[in-house]
């Protein structure tokens, strides 16, 4: 970037080792060292008319996961090095489409083993998607779910749910079952 941008990005992602920072600006990721307090080099993961948003690092800080719309509803994708450098040192990047549905997909988190994606479908459903095997489980369904997020163990699951009569916050055990 070389323009100021700093009062424009619209959501940054830490890697889990807080080396690499992600940041969504103008509607693109972009990719950086964490600690590069003068932003020097930030590397363009995506670069299309679509918006992307909502970047999440693997654990392992190997790939990022993102929103995309370019298909007219948001659909996630992963950005990955093709070669062995850190995402943010890499001229190789590549693209890759992980789940195309007609609904859109939101508020994605990823397992600590990088086995199992979760996201909001729609409006309210809550989807578990498991990366090797493509196959998705549905945890919750409503209307409106609000924020979940999970145990540091990853064995329960709190989230808010709207119901018909205004909110109530839950908490439900999480057990991932081999299918």
């Amino acid at each position: 970037i070389s323009e100021t941008a700093s009062a424009n990005f619209s959501e940054m992602a830490i890697s889990n080792d807080e080396k690499q920072i992600a940041v969504v600006y103008k509607g693109d990721i972009f990719i950086g060292k964490a600690d590069d307090k003068e932003a020097k080099r930030l590397l363009r993961i995506t670069s299309d008319a679509s918006q992307d948003q909502n970047p999440i690092f693997s654990n392992d800080g190997k790939a990022i996961y993102f929103l995309n719309n370019s298909n007219g509803q948001h659909d996630i994708f992963k950005a990955f090095a093709v070669d062995s450098l850190p995402l943010f040192l890499s001229q190789n990047i590549s693209l890759e489409l992980i789940l195309k549905t007609s609904q859109n997909e939101q508020k994605l988190s990823l397992s600590k083993d990088n086995k199992t994606l979760w996201f909001q479908r729609s409006l309210g459903d809550l989807i578990s998607f498991n990366l090797a095997t493509k196959k998705e489980k549905i945890w919750l369904t409503g209307w409106n779910l609000g924020t979940y997020t999970f145990s540091p163990d990853e064995r329960f699951l709190a989230y808010s749910l709207q119901d018909n009569q205004f909110n109530e916050d839950e908490q439900r055990k999480y057990e991932e079952k081999e299918d």
